[in-house]
């Protein structure tokens, strides 16, 4: 779509744009989709999209509490450990 000066969105923001006058007034003249179908496919697909991020977030942070953090603390106790060790031997 670039090489052809066309605008390439491949976030969000592209399904917005779909819903742009000029976009669709295309879908009207050539007896694609009126107005209200354009703006109902764009809101089916935000649904999804948000579906899909809240489950990204939902597994990140199930990930972050039941494996980064307990290790991240695991792994500082250790070094808490071992510095008191080390400050022990130099005494």
């Amino acid at each position: 779509a670039a090489k052809r000066g066309l605008p390439n969105l491949d976030d969000i923001g592209a399904l917005m744009k779909i819903t742009d006058d000029k976009n669709i007034g295309v879908f009207a003249r050539n007896d694609v989709m009126n107005d209200v179908e354009v703006t109902a496919r764009r809101d089916v697909a935000v649904q999804t999209f948000v579906a899909a991020m809240q489950i990204e977030a939902a597994t990140a942070r199930e990930m972050y509490t039941k494996q980064i953090a307990p290790d991240a603390v695991s792994y500082l106790n250790e070094l808490v450990k071992l510095a008191a060790r080390k400050a022990s031997i130099n005494m």
